[in-house]
C-alpha cells in the first residue's frame, strides 16, 4: 500500500509535514497539491498510475534536490512576475529544471513560505502581504505606506499584487466592469457627513464605495477610510460626483 493524493491520483509521491501547533499536511511531489493529512488514502503500489497529463509537481519543503539535479534553465517568465529572480531560479531548480504548470493559491503560498524559510526572511508572509492588498484595494502605498525604506517589502507587494491580476482575479473584488450607483443624493450625503466628520449611514457608504470602485464588494467605506484617510476619500467621491472619475480605482488598476 502507499499514500495516493486524491487529486491527481499518484501513489507513493506524497510527503507528510508536521509544523508544531498544526494538524499534519501532505504535500503531493507530482501535481503540487496541498492537503490534509485525513484526506489521503492508501492503495496498492501496482495500482493504475496517474492520467498521463497530470501536471509535475514541486519538491516539497525540507526536501533537498539531488546534487545532479537540473539547472534552472526555464525561461523567465511566468515566474520572475509574481516572484525574485533569485527566488524563481530556486523554484525552477527544485521543480526539476522547469516552471511550475500551477501557480495557484496552494502552490504560491506554500513556494513563499519554504523561500521564506530557506533564507530566513523577514518579510511579512506572502498571504499577509496578499490580506493587506485586498484592504487597500490593492493600491502598494496605501498597503504599505513605509514601504519606500523596505525594498525587498515594495517588491513583495508589487509581485503579489501581479499574481492576484494574473492567477487568481476571482479573488480581486476590484476587478470587472465598474458600475455607477443608481442615484447620486446618497454619494453627496456620504461626502457630506465625512467632511462634517460624521459617520454616513449603512445606505450612504455603501453608494460612496460603489461611486469609489464601481463594485459592491470589498472592504468597508469605514475600513477604507482607515486606509486612505478621509481627505482622500473625499476628494475621490468629489471627483467623481464633478466627472464621474474613480481615482482610487485607477491607482489600483495601474502598473506598480
Amino acid at each position: 500500500m502507499a499514500l495516493t493524493c486524491p487529486q491527481c491520483g499518484t501513489a507513493g509521491r506524497l510527503t507528510t509535514v508536521r509544523r508544531r501547533w498544526r494538524r499534519p499536511s501532505c504535500w503531493c511531489g507530482r501535481c503540487g497539491a496541498s492537503m490534509p493529512a485525513s484526506a489521503v488514502v492508501d492503495r496498492p503500489v501496482n495500482a493504475a498510475p496517474p492520467p498521463a497529463n497530470a501536471p509535475p509537481g514541486i519538491t516539497p519543503p525540507g526536501i533537498t534536490p539531488p546534487a545532479n539535479a537540473p539547472p534552472a534553465t526555464a525561461p523567465a517568465d511566468p515566474l520572475v512576475a509574481i516572484m525574485p529572480p533569485d527566488m524563481a531560479e530556486w523554484v525552477v531548480r527544485r521543480h526539476g529544471g522547469t516552471a511550475p504548470t500551477r501557480l495557484d493559491r496552494a502552490v504560491v503560498y506554500q513556494l513563499y513560505r519554504a523561500w521564506d524559510e530557506t533564507t530566513a526572511s523577514d518579510l511579512p508572509p506572502f498571504s499577509t502581504v496578499v490580506g493587506a492588498l485586498h484592504a487597500a484595494a490593492y493600491d502598494l502605498d496605501a498597503a504599505y505606506p513605509d514601504a519606500a525604506g523596505r525594498p525587498g517589502l515594495r517588491e513583495r507587494a508589487g509581485h503579489a499584487r501581479a499574481w492576484l491580476y494574473r492567477y487568481a482575479p476571482d479573488r480581486c473584488w476590484i476587478l470587472g466592469p465598474p458600475r455607477d450607483p443608481a442615484d447620486p443624493g446618497p454619494v453627496r450625503d456620504a461626502l457630506a457627513a465625512i467632511r462634517a466628520g460624521a459617520e454616513p449611514t449603512a445606505d450612504t457608504a455603501r453608494a460612496a464605495r460603489r461611486a469609489l470602485f464601481g463594485v459592491d464588494g470589498g472592504p468597508g467605506l469605514r475600513g477604507l477610510r482607515q486606509v486612505f484617510g478621509d481627505e482622500t476619500i473625499a476628494a475621490a467621491l468629489d471627483e467623481y460626483l464633478r466627472s464621474g472619475a474613480r481615482p482610487l480605482r485607477d491607482r489600483a488598476e495601474a502598473s506598480p
